[in-house]
């Protein structure tokens, strides 16, 4: 006699009353009774997968699988406990075929997008995800989306995502996420808000600990950030994530030691874990364990299946090789990190080619001198307009910010993108930089307003302070900044360009449209070029107030290169600022891959590491002999500052 579906009634009943060991019995004696009917299978599976035992889900369902292998139903439920399983490659695997024909069903979307989310592939992830919001609000489907605009810098269509998963859903994962994105727009009162609520709520909750974590991270509390992960990790010791968060914030303060033992403690429970495995090498490298560095993770990227932190574990190799004076290895392995991240971000959303039309276009606008130009000398410097500190990324900006923060007279803001909002704004409502030529004055007083109104979001402003806007490619923007502030002053960074551009290939970093262009050599290069022509139109037209200061003055003589850039800005030397180590460490999160070198004492190693790199360097020295010889660095000058 065939099965009945009505059969595995009171197994359910069994199951739902935890009756496991009955209710498994039971089953157990229809299966052997099936034969080639897939059904008794398939029933058994998805009962277990109700209890949550998806090992067993799995075991049964596989063997539905094997007496329909195109059945629909068992492939696609297969598929989402394998999921659960934490199997996202065989969850591809079995949805593959289906996506096609399914293109339009948003259940079976849903899993393919979760699946093709978790392997890293957010391009291909967003459209799947997309078809699958056509069934209604799916707020699981919404946070995911938010997580992939959020990887490629879009936080507007991020936070959208979020509030509308939280008019569904208002669990601690959402509110923790959708508070970050906040944080990311300096919207603080409303981040604040959120992560009160999620501490009146979550006092035990792992998930809510680090939100809370990372909330104290961003804001410039790492401390409190470490003792929140560590409550986390207490009240659930079972949780991986647990051990990457806090693993990740005892080395952003500086406690390898920690840092190391909390990141295998992880690996115990899930080895393998690649973002686990890069915190493990780089606390090894950190304590200059080189060959234990150098050993883990080999060991991991040997055969390692791609995902969304593959890339950290061949920086991290790269730069512990270097470390070990391995530099033709390492720079095999820089090239191949960069190029992994960029497979991880090819959506359009993250393009080179954006901020290379962008420089372009600016350079075409700036070809001849602006009529609001003012070639005449600056008047008496404007008490509301900012000093800015430029150049291009890995000049030592970060060392000078630190080394000027610790100053009591000198307040900087780091890395906000406020100029770049500007710019944004100004390109949607009347085209930049088309528009600046006749910005009216009621304009330019209202994105003054906007972009005080903006800072103030994140610092309180100390009165008598001079007050510094750290964020290097505002030099792109020079022209909008003294179309807005015409007395606007500039703090000029720079470093070999040579070493600041291997430099950026060696960084892990976030990636948007201009850190997309570190991901290739001859780019970086390239851009180098374009981004300082365009500085030099700007001086020559615009005629801003000037200083400069070169990083490997800086690490030679630290208050005699220090001391121009306090006349300039009207103040004296103070001590304090020979320990902005120390300073750094107090202030905080430090919102660069400079975290770890600025709460170092100063050093030199750094100075020159592109003549260890042989061929593939002396290409970009011949490229950029133009800009070596205008910035002061002789051919012998072996990366120093020339004079």
């Amino acid at each position: 006699m065939s099965m009945q579906l009505s059969d595995f009634d009171p197994i359910r009943k069994l199951a739902s009353a935890g009756r496991w060991r009955e209710a498994r019995e039971r089953y157990a004696r229809i299966l052997r009774k099936a034969g080639s009917d897939w059904r008794p299978y398939y029933m058994a599976g998805m009962i277990e997968a109700s209890g949550g035992d998806f090992d067993r889900a799995a075991k049964a369902l596989e063997k539905a699988r094997a007496q329909a292998p195109s059945e629909p139903q068992i492939i696609i439920n297969l598929a989402q406990v394998q999921l659960h399983r934490g199997l996202p490659t065989e969850a591809l695997e079995l949805l593959g075929p289906f996506a096609g024909r399914f293109a339009d069903n948003p259940a079976v979307q849903k899993l393919y997008g979760t699946a093709l989310l978790e392997m890293g592939r957010h391009d291909e992830a967003a459209p799947a995800l997309e078809i699958a919001l056509r069934q209604g609000d799916d707020p699981a489907v919404l946070n995911n989306l938010a997580l992939i605009y959020r990887g490629q810098g879009d936080l507007h269509r991020a936070a959208v995502a979020l509030e509308r998963a939280m008019l569904g859903d208002d669990s601690i994962e959402i509110q923790g996420n959708l508070a970050g994105i906040y944080v990311a727009t300096g919207r603080f009162d409303e981040a604040r808000a959120l992560f009160d609520r999620l501490a009146e709520s979550g006092a035990s909750d792992p998930r809510a600990l680090r939100a809370l974590a990372v909330y104290s991270r961003d804001t410039g509390h790492a401390d409190r950030g470490v003792r929140l992960a560590t409550r986390a990790l207490i009240f659930d010791p079972s949780q991986v994530a647990s051990y990457t968060m806090l693993a990740e914030l005892l080395d952003r303060t500086s406690a390898m030691e920690a840092a190391l033992s909390v990141a295998r403690r992880g690996l115990w429970l899930e080895p393998g874990k690649q973002y686990l495995v890069a915190l493990e090498g780089r606390a090894l490298r950190r304590l200059k364990r080189f060959d234990e560095a150098t050993s883990c993770l080999r060991e991991a990227l040997e055969g390692a299946v791609p995902g969304p932190d593959m890339h950290r574990l061949g920086f991290e190799l790269a730069q512990s090789l270097d470390s070990q004076g391995h530099y033709a290895d390492a720079f095999t392995w820089f090239e191949s990190a960069n190029r992994t991240q960029m497979k991880e971000f090819r959506g359009g959303l993250v393009d080179p080619e954006r901020a290379f039309a962008e420089v372009e276009t600016l350079t075409s606008a700036f070809k001849n001198a602006p009529s609001w130009a003012d070639n005449g000398p600056q008047g008496k410097v404007g008490e509301t307009d900012p000093v800015f500190l430029v150049g291009f990324p890995r000049s030592g900006t970060t060392l000078l910010d630190q080394v000027l923060d610790a100053h009591p007279g000198v307040q900087v803001l780091e890395e906000r993108p406020l100029i770049s909002g500007l710019s944004a704004r100004l390109a949607v409502t009347a085209g930049y930089p088309s528009a600046l030529e006749s910005l009216p004055e009621d304009v330019r007083a209202e994105m003054r307003a906007a972009y005080f109104a903006e800072r103030d979001r994140f610092l309180v402003p100390s009165e008598g302070a001079v007050y510094i806007d750290k964020m290097p490619l505002n030099i792109v923007h020079a022209g909008l900044i003294m179309r807005i502030f015409p007395k606007a002053r500039f703090i000029l960074a720079l470093r070999h360009p040579c070493d600041v551009c291997l430099s950026c290939l060696m960084q892990n970093f976030n990636l948007n449209h201009s850190m997309a262009v570190f991901c290739s050599l001859p780019d970086t290069a390239r851009f180098y070029r374009e981004v300082f022509g365009l500085w030099r139109l700007y001086v020559e037209h615009l005629k801003p107030g000037i200083v400069t200061v070169k990083y490997e003055d800086m690490t030679r003589d630290l208050q005699a290169a220090a001391e121009p850039v306090l006349r300039f800005l009207g103040l004296d030397w103070d001590d304090r600022m020979m320990g902005f180590h120390e300073h750094a460490r107090r202030r905080g999160h430090i919102a660069t891959p400079s975290y770890a070198q600025v709460t170092q004492p100063l050093y030199g190693h750094a100075v020159a590491r592109w003549k260890r790199y042989g061929p593939a360097m002396e290409v970009v020295a011949e490229e950029l002999r133009p800009e070596i010889k205008a910035f002061g660095y002789g051919d012998e000058s072996n990366g120093t500052a020339d004079g």
